[in-house]
This record gives C-alpha cells, sequence and structure tokens, in this order.
C-alpha cells in the first residue's frame, strides 16, 4: 500500500482514523473511487454495504473529505484523532510489557515484542538448533536458487515434523503483507509451542506426527523491515498470485494495483516456488493475515458464491476453526467468501491460486485479530501476541484434525 505523499518526520501526527459507513450501493461505489484515485487516502479495510470501512486521512484532507462525504449521506465517525500518537502509545505499551514479561510458559522463545526480520530468523535457527530432529532449516543463503525479494533478503522458510518427507503438508504463508505484524508473531508462537511440547501434549504430537509443517514466517522481509523502520500502519504489500482471476486494479498507485502481469513480483514467486516444491503431498494451505477476525474459503475473487469442488470442506474446516478459536478467548470469527465476509472480492489470493495449482487442497485464509470494529486496527499491543498465537494453534490443529479425517476427494476425477 503506498505511503500518503504528505508523510512528514513525525509519521502520521495529526492524521484520523476515520470510520465511514456506506448504506448504499452508490455510496460504496463512491468509496471505490477514492480508495482507487486518492493517495492521500489509506483505506485499512474495504468499503462494504452496510458496513464500516476504516480510513486514515492526512490533516490537510480531514475537513473536506468528512464535508464531502457526509453531504453524500456518509456516516462519518473518528476512531483516532492522532495516529501518531496512537502508535507511540502502543509502542510504550510494548516496551513495558517486554520488561514485565521476560518468558512464555510452555515456549522455548520469548514473545513478548515483534521482531524484526533478522530477529525472526535467529528465532527459527534457535527454534531448528533446539529441536533438530523436529525441523529443517537452512539460514546459510549460499544456496542461489533460494527464494529472494526484489531487495536481495532470503525468503526464508522453516519444516516441522516426525518423518517429515513420508507425510501431508501443511503450508503456512504469513505476513505478505508487510504491516501485519500480529501474524508472524503469532506464527513463532505457533511453531514454538509445538516443537516444545512435542514429548508432553497430545495436540502438538497429533499436529507433528501427521503432518510436515512447512512455514513462511515473513513472505515479504523488504516490506516488514520497512514498516518497523518508517510505521507500523503503511507498506508495501505483494498479491498478485496467477490465479485466472488476478487482475484488479489498473493503478500502480492503488493497494490492489496487481502488478504489470500475474506473479510479477519476487515475493509471490517465492511462494509459489515453495509450494511447488511440496505439492505433491499439500493438503492444507493456510495464508495469514489481518485484520477482520474472519476465516476466508474459496473463492476470494467471486462475488456469486462460487465454490471449489471441496467447497463443503471448506466451510466445515472453517467454523471448526472458528469453534477453536472461540474457546480461547471467546472472541468470534466469521466464516465464508471474502466477499460474503469483508464485502469484496479479493482477487490473485494466494489461497485460490493455491486451489488452482492443486485441486482438493483445503485453502482458508485467516484474518486474525482485533475485529473491525476496534479503534487501533493493524497497531496491536504486544501484550496480545501470545492469545493470537494460541488461536492460531487452536485452529490449526482444528483443521488439521479435521482434514486428517476426511475419507473422500470431491475433486478426484473419474
Amino acid at each position: 500500500m503506498a505511503a500518503p505523499a504528505s508523510q512528514s518526520a513525525a509519521g502520521y501526527r495529526g492524521y484520523k482514523l476515520l470510520s465511514v459507513k456506506a448504506e448504499t450501493p452508490d455510496q460504496v461505489q463512491l468509496l471505490n473511487h477514492y480508495a482507487e484515485v486518492d493517495e492521500t487516502l489509506d483505506f485499512w479495510t474495504h468499503p462494504r454495504l452496510g458496513s464500516y470501512a476504516d480510513v486514515m486521512v492526512p490533516p490537510s484532507s480531514f475537513a473536506p473529505l468528512v464535508r464531502s462525504w457526509t453531504q453524500a449521506g456518509l456516516n462519518v465517525t473518528v476512531k483516532q484523532n492522532d495516529v501518531q500518537a496512537m502508535i507511540e502509545e502502543v509502542e510504550v505499551q510494548n516496551q513495558a510489557y517486554k520488561l514485565l514479561m521476560t518468558a512464555t510458559p510452555y515456549t522455548s522463545l520469548n514473545h513478548n515484542q515483534y521482531y524484526t526480520y533478522n530477529q525472526v530468523v535467529a528465532h527459527l535457527q534457535t527454534l531448528a538448533n533446539n529441536f533438530p530432529s523436529l525441523t529443517k532449516f537452512d539460514s546459510s543463503g549460499k544456496n542461489p536458487d533460494r527464494p529472494r525479494t526484489e531487495g536481495g533478503k532470503i525468503i526464508h522458510f522453516i519444516e516441522a515434523g516426525a518423518q517429515m518427507g513420508q507425510k501431508p503438508v501443511i503450508m503456512l504463508e504469513v505476513n505478505i503483507h508487510a504491516r501485519e505484524h500480529i501474524t508472524a508473531a503469532a506464527m513463532l508462537y505457533t511453531l514454538d509451542w509445538l516443537l516444545t511440547n512435542y514429548a508432553t501434549q497430545a495436540n502438538a504430537k497429533a499436529i507433528l506426527d501427521n503432518y510436515h509443517l512447512v512455514v513462511v514466517p515473513v513472505a515479504n522481509p523488504d516490506g516488514y523491515d520497512y514498516s518497523h523502520q518508517s510505521s507500523s500502519t503503511v507498506s508495501p504489500n505483494s498479491l498478485n498470485f496467477a490465479e485466472p482471476n488476478f487482475a484488479t486494479s489498473s493503478s500502480c498507485s492503488s493497494d490492489t494495483y496487481p502488478g504489470p502481469y500475474a506473479s510479477s513480483e519476487a515475493e509471490t514467486q517465492a511462494i509459489e516456488k515453495i509450494f511447488e516444491a511440496f505439492k505433491a503431498r499439500m493438503a492444507i494451505y493456510l495464508p495469514v493475515h489481518c485484520y477482520s477476525q474472519v476465516l476466508l474459503t474459496p473463492y476470494s475473487s467471486s462475488s456469486t458464491g462460487s465454490m471449489p469442488c471441496n467447497g463443503a470442506q471448506h466451510t466445515t474446516g472453517g467454523r471448526l476453526m472458528a469453534d477453536a478459536i472461540k474457546a480461547v478467548d471467546g472472541r468470534t470469527f466469521g466464516v465464508g467468501s471474502a466477499y460474503s465476509q469483508i464485502g469484496y472480492s479479493a482477487k490473485g489470493t494466494s489461497g485460490d491460486w493455491a486451489l488452482y495449482a492443486k485441486p482438493g487442497v483445503v485453502s482458508i485464509a485467516y484474518e486474525l485479530r482485533p475485529s473491525s470494529n476496534t479503534s487501533n486496527g493493524f497497531v496491536l499491543s504486544a501484550s496480545e501476541i501470545v492469545t493470537a498465537g494460541k488461536e492460531l494453534l487452536n485452529s490449526l490443529v482444528a483443521i488439521a484434525n479435521y482434514v486428517r479425517g476426511l475419507t473422500t476427494n470431491p475433486c478426484a476425477s473419474g
């Protein structure tokens, strides 16, 4: 997503986070037009009929924009008066939490802060060192065929499981949208918990004994580091997988711009390359995003409810995942297509691409906490990492157990 042109050294001082409700199709179209043509506006969530969209607005645009939208009949409220103040407040909370909490029970790493990409890679190496019989990880960077970003960073992935080469594969693609920091943090917690508790906890054994995990904890390292260095609200994104309906916006300044052609981006190519390496045994593909608290079933590109041949399995599996998440902290996650849950069809997604690449795969995309009704959006306190990690862990166990028990493949030919 493009950074606002008027960003100053103070970050987003004076920027406001608005919540805008569209009650008619014309109002949705109006907001989509603004999202398409006005580079100073940053839509954190997309316009949807009858629901609120979050949009960050620079100080110079606030008054005329609110006046224009109000005249158009839109319901506009201010969620945050100063986005920079919100960021700084959360940073202070995170530092206090880091000092307060030095260890997480039942894990081998500390999950009390957000880490840089190099720190994430170091944590992966620590897990590989601590659990050599259950992991496979190469951080050397000596292999020229390793997937890399445009900036030259290696897109690391770690494999986990007992007898990995013989089991069905679960692939988790995490943090391809760079500012979604809670996703990588929750994934680190989940992976750490599974490995640390393999010998003693039934859920850990159920995953690692029966599946070969392939985890890409940060699929967009350049954007991830950029978002840590500048602001946690704005960063480059990558989303243009070569599924048949990948085309979105034709404007290169739009956050839905798919690139010049399908799979044009290095990050997209890297994920596809990793997927292809494990394609023969791929059983479950889970893209992990935030925020909105929904579980998105395919096809994300459809606005008419079109589903894959194993659509019923996705619906059942998604509901089991939502139940498992609710058992952690009482949070409710919606289940359904992107159009039904967040109000727009999302084209060029990795989840849809995975189903075209291998029909029969179960592919459900996370939109983790917080809900779309909260005032902080992507700026989530580190105190929520462990709970978000438990929600990811519980739902991973739920979908893994469900798929393992399936006895038929509706997508099998003949």
